[in-house]
């Protein structure tokens, strides 16, 4: 028991750290106990820690204090994600291995975790938390947040009774040129198809500049998802390469879409499903193109392997750094197609439809910047109904 003389307000120092003492209701008589928690840092993540039970308490919802720290919880909590996205979990994973389990919050325990103490620890990873010991973007450090935020909301109800107070954790802003996606302008898009026209992987690139679709999905093709007379080309599926080898999986809203190819598309692949067949017949038995899995595959190796996606960005990559264009990643070309659609004038709702955007707000939010017009424009139209009327 602390000394009663050195505590103010249910709060008292113990040594190095900080404790707190509130009554709670015991099961087993109705009536209220004292409880101590410590282990906090400092006086203001005691206050903080307290007046969170305190509001419990009184709203019925006090948990019983627990060992379990944050990393521990962090990693129980990951282990359970088995219906994430393989790629969404690789993700996960790395932003928790890279950005919570070197510092000290994660051997906080989970029922002393405070808005200050994730405000402090934010501020650290946003300074020193790249690979290089650098600065880290806003952009990281809110999406590492955003999945510590998951992870204990998802606490609640078994190891917590209510969360931190999330509104009140500081993380750093975002730039607002940081939140425009990179992508190329019409000539930089058609100087490097020029340029790399005749490379094996060309077709690719065509397809995704001009349909927009993901990555994962354009690898995840196979020949009857794409009719090369009409352009019609049915998305149904993604690939990610996390762990050993491909995994195929519904495309990242779920949802199966088609979309339209122009001429230059239909023609690259005809192209290439030819050069697919001297492919076959140069490998002969090797060809392993016959697999259930990767037989129908529109991209392959020229052993017939499923073309890897890690593999795709870092061709596209040599391919972008030899024909001299500006730098972009491959999700890039994603970004390309849909800027160009919008900034020459075409309709949110059919650009959302294209991207696999299943409400077209989060195409507002991610392209606002390329969809033309300004107040003075609004305020011309305006102008012109008003009048038209009177």
């Amino acid at each position: 028991m602390a000394d009663s003389s050195k505590m103010r307000n249910g709060l008292v120092k113990r040594g190095d750290t900080w404790s707190y003492v509130i009554r709670v209701p015991d099961p087993a008589t109705g009536k209220t106990k004292p409880k101590w928690v410590g282990g906090f840092p400092n006086q203001r993540a005691a206050k903080e820690a307290r007046d969170a039970a305190r509001h419990q308490v009184h709203r019925g919802q006090y948990a019983e204090p627990s060992k379990l720290t944050v990393g521990d919880w962090l990693q129980q909590w990951l282990n359970t994600r088995t219906n994430q996205r393989p790629n969404t979990l690789s993700s996960y994973s790395d932003l928790v291995r890279l950005h919570v389990m070197p510092y000290p919050i994660a051997h906080v325990r989970l029922q002393a975790l405070t808005p200050t103490m994730l405000s402090e620890h934010w501020r650290k990873v946003s300074t020193s938390g790249s690979r290089a010991g650098g600065p880290l973007s806003p952009r990281t450090v809110r999406y590492a947040h955003s999945i510590v935020r998951k992870a204990v909301n998802d606490a609640v109800g078994e190891h917590l009774q209510a969360p931190p107070m999330w509104s009140k954790v500081q993380l750093p802003r975002q730039a607002a040129a940081g939140s425009e996606p990179e992508a190329w302008g019409p000539d930089d898009l058609r100087a490097f198809l020029a340029a790399t026209s005749g490379t094996r992987l060309w077709p690719l690139w065509v397809l995704m500049s001009h349909t927009g679709i993901r990555r994962g999905e354009a690898l995840a093709l196979r020949w009857e998802d794409v009719d090369v007379e009409s352009g019609d080309v049915r998305v149904a599926r993604g690939v990610s390469d996390v762990g050993k080898g491909p995994t195929y999986d519904l495309p990242k809203n779920s949802e199966a879409r088609t979309v339209h190819a122009p001429q230059l598309v239909r023609s690259a692949l005809r192209e290439w499903r030819k050069a697919q067949a001297e492919d076959q017949l140069r490998a002969g038995v090797a060809w392993v193109g016959s697999q259930p899995e990767s037989g129908a595959l529109v991209f392959t190796m020229p052993d017939g392997r499923p073309v890897a996606p890690s593999y795709a960005s870092k061709a596209f990559a040599r391919a972008v750094k030899d024909s001299g264009a500006p730098a972009l990643t491959l999700h890039g070309l994603r970004h390309t197609a849909a800027t160009l659609l919008l900034r020459d004038g075409a309709s949110v709702h059919l650009v959302a439809r294209m991207l696999g955007h299943k409400d077209p707000s989060i195409t507002l939010q991610v392209y606002s910047h390329a969809i033309p017009g300004d107040s003075n424009a609004l305020a011309d139209q305006l102008e012109r109904i008003i009048g038209a009327a009177c």
